[in-house]
């Protein structure tokens, strides 16, 4: 009992230490968030449209009728994080602003909040209304950060009218990874930043996001994981390229940037490790359902890697893969509304991408497409000729590779050639 005591008081005390929230200090969106309970009066009610206030289209409406207030709705993080901040972009449409949300009360913990009482982390903040021109949003920030995997909001009035409405919620931490510790271990975070090394290895960790494909192949609850390599040769007073290279398979855990620093040859390149994400694990292969998700993630770590390593060359950010990473690639071209296309600056694919669509992203770009050749395999020379007058059509800088003597591989002996294109072309 004595030792229970002790781990409560310690874990009180931690929270009691929390800093203040910060306007200035970064805030990092918890993407998981989903709308998971709607109720007012005594009853729940049917989750219907209210599930698009998370869907990340702040013009997406979301209406009902209320007649008894409070009108709850229970947000379920996924895991447990420290919130810090939740944004409302209220309710627009023709004249009916009243409908928009007028006072709520914010609360935090680890079920939803009762019907009246209770504490909440923000008491009857008042939001903006909107107008025709969009949604007026409001930033709700708590004093503090509270640590919980449910946030309600708690809904006792409108601007009018018998018809309760918002377009958008958002829930944000400041700190990177949540809670900012994975199983009790500290982990460097935008409030624990780690101190910059050559050829050092520093991993992060993302619990609120959705589990990665390793995870759900290993059957296990690891959280999604980024893990950066800074080469023997680092100088935080000069620019240096990144590569990112994405696994085949299931993606691997993105403990261990192991391709990346081969490729490189442990130097000149910041080296960095990505998670895949899947869908749905009953197909395999990689499809562009899957990238829509995946990069609603990486985009996450990509902007933690940018803080962090303050001195990449923005001009200079290769995305790679193999396999099922080289699916990766080609979905993240075509199904990131362009972002993937312009956050990197070349592009390598090997023995995979040949469903790519959106060239025309990548225009002037370097792509280099690797491909294995082996006597009696069914040998995809033909496929690549194919889609790669298409990118060439479409202006990228191609480059095309046979690896002799290789089927569905990608050997080491072809790592000189992959790391002489890097130097030679992709850095120009």
């Amino acid at each position: 009992m004595l030792r229970d005591s002790i781990i409560c008081l310690l874990a009180a005390t931690l929270l009691c230490c929390l800093p203040a929230v910060s306007d200035t200090a970064p805030f990092y969106k918890v993407d998981s968030a989903k709308v998971t309970v709607m109720q007012y009066g005594p009853d729940d009610k049917a989750i219907g449209a209210a599930s698009e206030l998370t869907d990340g289209n702040a013009r997406s409406r979301w209406i009902c009728r209320t007649p008894v207030p409070p009108l709850r709705l229970g947000f379920d993080l996924g895991t447990a994080c420290l919130v810090s901040k939740i944004r409302i972009a209220n309710y627009y449409t023709g004249q009916n602003f009243n409908r928009g949300f007028k006072v709520v009360d914010i609360f935090v913990g680890d079920t939803l909040a009762p019907v009246t009482g209770g504490t909440p982390a923000v008491a009857a903040k008042e939001l903006k209304i909107s107008d025709a021109a969009g949604p007026g949003w409001t930033d709700i920030l708590l004093d503090k950060p509270v640590k919980g995997r449910i946030v309600t909001i708690r809904v006792q009035s409108n601007w009018g009218g018998q018809f309760y409405a918002a377009n958008e919620v958002e829930i944000y931490s400041q700190v990177a990874d949540g809670a900012g510790t994975v199983n009790g271990t500290p982990v460097a975070s935008a409030n624990n930043p780690p101190t910059l090394q050559p050829g050092k290895v520093y991993s992060f960790t993302y619990p609120w996001m959705p589990q990665t494909f390793y995870a759900q192949q290993a059957k296990n609850e690891k959280p999604a994981m980024m893990t950066v390599y800074l080469p023997t040769n680092y100088d935080p007073q000069r620019k240096f390229p990144v590569l990112i290279f994405l696994n085949g398979g299931d993606g691997g855990d993105g403990s261990d940037p192991a391709l990346a620093r081969a490729l490189a040859g442990g130097k000149d390149f910041i080296c960095v490790a990505l998670p895949l994400f899947k869908v749905d694990t009953k197909d395999y292969v990689i499809r562009d359902e899957d990238c829509t998700l995946m990069w609603q993630q990486h985009k996450q770590m990509l902007a933690r890697l940018t803080e962090l390593v303050p001195n990449i060359d923005p001009d200079h950010r290769i995305l790679g893969g193999f396999s099922n990473g080289a699916h990766s690639v080609g979905g993240l071209i075509d199904c990131s509304n362009g972002e993937a296309a312009k956050w990197f600056s070349a592009f390598i694919v090997v023995e995979g991408a040949g469903r790519t669509q959106r060239y025309d992203l990548i225009k002037g770009k370097p792509l280099l497409i690797c491909y294995g050749y082996q006597p009696g395999r069914d040998s995809p020379r033909a496929r690549v000729k194919e889609f790669s007058a298409v990118a060439i059509a479409a202006g990228v800088n191609v480059t095309v590779h046979e690896i002799p003597n290789s089927g569905h591989a990608f050997p080491p002996a072809s790592y000189p050639f992959l790391l002489q294109w890097l130097r030679d072309i992709a850095l120009k």
